[in-house]
């Protein structure tokens, strides 16, 4: 799962484990070098997220050999009254 936060700061877990802290681009390809069929990227991006920063991991992401992106949503909790 790739995370990035209001900054753009991104963390890549694997298997629940944090990856390495190396460039995104070169996490995401050693990642998905030597995969054949599973390439699929989890995101979870704040909301606040500039697009642009988004949009660069995104590429990365293609680069690296990411075929499809799911996003991973947190439902809001609205207070009971």
């Amino acid at each position: 799962m790739l995370s990035i936060d209001r900054h753009g700061a991104t963390s890549l877990e694997v298997s629940g484990h944090a990856a390495p802290g190396i460039a995104l681009r070169e996490q995401l390809a050693a990642l998905y070098r030597d995969r054949t069929r599973d390439r699929i990227l989890f995101l979870k991006a704040d909301t606040a997220l500039p697009v642009g920063l988004l949009e660069r991991a995104l590429v990365d992401a293609r680069h690296a050999g990411v075929r499809v992106v799911a996003a991973i949503t947190e439902r809001k909790v609205t207070p009971r009254m």
